[in-house]
């Protein structure tokens, strides 16, 4: 179509050109005859002329007059000599217009072609175009045709899609429904079963109650028995430093009487101070006390220990108040900077 289109724009710029040459030539010829017309005046008074000079030669002739005809002779062969230059220019001017004639009838010919051609395009374009008109009526037809099979054909999908999409749907309603009637009921079993586990742990918690009073001693018990494990590891390595610096310096006579020569064991220490009233229990307690930490300061623990082990059994009170004895402040003093060993604890 496009071509089509370029071909026909093409062919009346062709018929415009021919058009504008044709004018052209017109406008030429019309010039050429207007010379030509010009050119038949002038070679029509010339003969006139001509004809006047030769009846006035003649009629000299006839007459016989002294004249001098050379002058009219010279007049004569100049009109002759015009006559035949404008005959020559009249004929040059015939030709030239019967060139630009047959060049006006071969551009009238040229132009009809194209004029023809161009209704011929026309003509193709008009039954190209019917042509054309019939093929999109056709395709809509189809198109339309088409779009209502689809519209019919998609309805249908859509509407088993719907109907298989509600019977998925009211499948899963029922499957949870079955499954929440499930779980409520295994939550009834769940709490029934977490009652009595409450109820068991209720009589549980009511027959250990009795038991805590004893929980929290045994608690105290081991905050004290993991206190006095670091006291006594601690006081080992203070009783090791002095007794290094102490080895490596010379001993003095206060130590060394402190010392005993002969370490008694604990039930020979016990009958030597024996006591005999609750005062010389007290002072008992005291000097075991002291005898052990002398044994410790010496760098013997081992046999330390049955006397720490005696003087808390003569004084129950430090194993119950940790250290804190309010009536036996004498047996704090000394046992503030002693050690439970582990072993009697």
């Amino acid at each position: 179509m496009a071509d089509m289109e370029n071909q026909l724009l093409a062919y009346h710029i062709k018929v415009a050109t021919a058009a504008a040459e044709r004018e052209e030539f017109a406008q030429h010829c019309t010039s050429l005859q207007q010379t030509v017309v010009v050119a038949q005046a002038e070679t029509d008074s010339h003969r006139k002329k001509l004809l006047a000079v030769q009846m006035d030669l003649h009629q000299a002739k006839v007459w016989d007059f002294p004249y001098d005809c050379s002058v009219a002779e010279g007049k004569v062969e100049t009109l002759t000599k015009a006559k035949v230059d404008a005959t020559g220019k009249l004929d040059a001017a015939k030709l030239t217009i019967g060139r630009w004639q047959a060049s006006a009838e071969s551009a009238k010919e040229k132009q009809h072609k194209l004029e023809v051609e161009v209704a011929s395009l026309r003509n193709k374009r008009a039954a190209d175009a019917k042509k054309l008109a019939q093929t999109v009526d056709q395709l809509t037809h189809h198109a339309a045709t088409s779009m209502e099979k689809a519209v019919a054909q998609w309805t249908v999908d859509h509407a088993t899609k719907v109907m298989s999409m509600q019977d998925q749907i009211d499948k899963a309603k029922r499957t949870a429904e079955d499954t929440t009637a499930l779980l409520h009921r295994r939550n009834k079993a769940l709490e029934a079963k977490l009652k009595h586990a409450n109820d068991r742990v209720a009589i549980l918690e009511s027959q250990l109650r009795p038991l805590s009073h004893l929980t929290n001693r045994a608690k105290a018990l081991e905050a004290v028995h993991s206190d006095n494990k670091r006291l006594q590891l601690e006081l080992m390595a203070v009783h090791r430093q002095v007794a290094g610096k102490k080895a490596k310096s010379k001993p003095s006579h206060d130590y060394m009487d402190e010392q005993p020569s002969i370490v008694l064991s604990n039930n020979q220490f016990q009958h030597q101070h024996s006591p005999q009233t609750s005062e010389g229990v007290e002072t008992l307690q005291c000097e075991l006390t002291r005898y052990a930490q002398v044994l410790l300061m010496s760098n013997r623990a081992d046999e330390a220990g049955p006397f720490f082990e005696a003087s808390l059994a003569q004084c129950p009170h430090h194993l119950d108040d940790a250290f804190v004895l309010r009536d036996h402040d004498e047996c704090v003093n000394t046992l503030g900077t002693t050690v439970i060993p582990t072993s009697f604890a």
